[in-house]
């Protein structure tokens, strides 16, 4: 049976502690509904469980839900004034619980290695990180501040970051914000975009047994691969996210064996850093499928159309923001942190985008969309801590 808004709001809303939220927000079932086959349950329960645990507190609550069943909820510990207010950015969705080796929803504590943690889907991405910014608002009550904290826990960062925008569209800025991604507890300040470009490859229908007749498109499309895998090495270089990147991420054509499909249709993926843009990309790719049909003249093809796009994210390390950060992280670890790239896409860009100043922090942990998910316990202590030093700094 999937959890209702009103089981996960019977849920313990005493909780203060980020370890114990976040073993209560991983026994919470939000699996966003568009990336699983047999339908998630969406961010219903658990925007339920974080209302219930802001009204037991007192803390300004808002649900922002443009398409019903995939609410954002943002919670809101004022400032005594004059102070810059910190945003906390986390996204409450999850990817499958399909595949996954025991109890998904288990929220168990358990010892890996010499080293407790917290075991589920979302544990670590990202729940663990939500538990945290619900800490600091704890800690915002307790030790007044002068500037706002403000925890938006976002639906659909696992699709297509729908929350986040919804967010922003309602209306919500702060002069800083940490998305506290799982970054094992390294200062993220920019990571790579991305963008997928469709291209169809076209043949002539026929008859199997008709191949001067024929033109197979799928075969043709095969070209564009190899030209791809030609074309990848000479992609722009970053000095601290590396190399962008491709790969084909999908391809269809045909109808039914027995005969030559008149149509391919080859989608790749874009991982970008800051130097590309998604226009140029376009047009590599165009005069790629140009030089193909010069030597090739059944070559034939449509212009490639970009279909979706995330651009990427950078914040200097010279931000106050940056600065903040990795003095509060390094009083927190006992050592250097130094400002790096990180893996994948997150809503940091598009808040950066916004006008709000980001970076991404947060614990560590494995199994990140894996069959075996798990956080280290102590690193959310640590994000927790880091957190709560970094609004003493950035909001007084």
């Amino acid at each position: 049976m999937k959890p209702t808004d009103s089981d996960a709001a019977a849920a313990d809303v005493s909780a203060s502690d980020s370890v114990v939220l976040t073993q209560l927000l991983t026994r919470i079932e939000s699996t966003n509904p568009t990336l699983s086959k047999s339908g998630g349950s969406g961010e219903r329960a658990i925007a339920g469980y974080l209302e219930a645990w802001f009204k037991h507190r007192g803390i300004e609550c808002h649900r922002i839900e443009p398409v019903i069943g995939r609410p954002s909820v943002v919670g809101v510990v004022r400032g005594t004034g004059s102070g810059k207010s910190l945003m906390i950015n986390g996204h409450i969705d999850t990817v499958s619980l399909a595949g996954y080796l025991a109890e998904p929803l288990a929220g168990a504590m358990e010892e890996r290695n010499g080293r407790e943690v917290i075991t589920g889907r979302g544990a670590m991405d990202m729940k663990s990180g939500i538990a945290s910014g619900m800490a600091l608002l704890v800690y915002a009550q307790q030790h007044p501040l002068k500037g706002d904290i403000i925890l938006a826990a976002v639906s659909d960062e696992e699709h297509l970051s729908k929350g986040t925008e919804q967010l922003l569209a309602a209306g919500w800025r702060a002069d800083g914000a940490v998305v506290t991604e799982p970054t094992c507890l390294a200062l993220g300040t920019t990571h790579k975009g991305f963008a997928w470009v469709e291209i169809d490859v076209l043949g002539v229908a026929a008859h199997g047994s008709m191949p001067l007749e024929g033109v197979d498109a799928i075969a043709k499309t095969a070209k564009v691969i190899s030209a791809l895998e030609e074309y990848a090495p000479t992609l722009p270089t970053d000095e601290m996210l590396g190399q962008a990147s491709l790969h084909c991420g999908l391809i269809t054509g045909g109808e039914e064996p027995s005969s030559y499909p008149s149509k391919c249709t080859l989608t790749v993926e874009f991982r970008t850093v800051p130097a590309q843009s998604s226009d140029q990309i376009v047009r590599d790719v165009t005069d790629l499928l140009t030089e193909i049909s010069m030597t090739d003249a059944k070559f034939q093809f449509r212009e490639p159309r970009l279909t979706f796009e995330r651009k990427p994210h950078k914040i200097g390390g010279d931000h106050p923001l940056t600065q903040l950060t990795r003095a509060a992280a390094e009083q927190v670890l006992g050592q250097e942190v130094k400002p790096q790239g990180v893996f994948g896409w997150c809503d940091a860009a598009l808040l950066a985008e916004a006008g709000v100043p980001s970076l991404v922090f947060g614990p560590t942990g494995e199994g990140l969309h894996g069959n075996d998910e798990w956080v280290d316990v102590e690193s959310i202590r640590q994000t927790t801590d880091v957190l709560q030093k970094l609004a003493e700094s950035f909001c007084n």
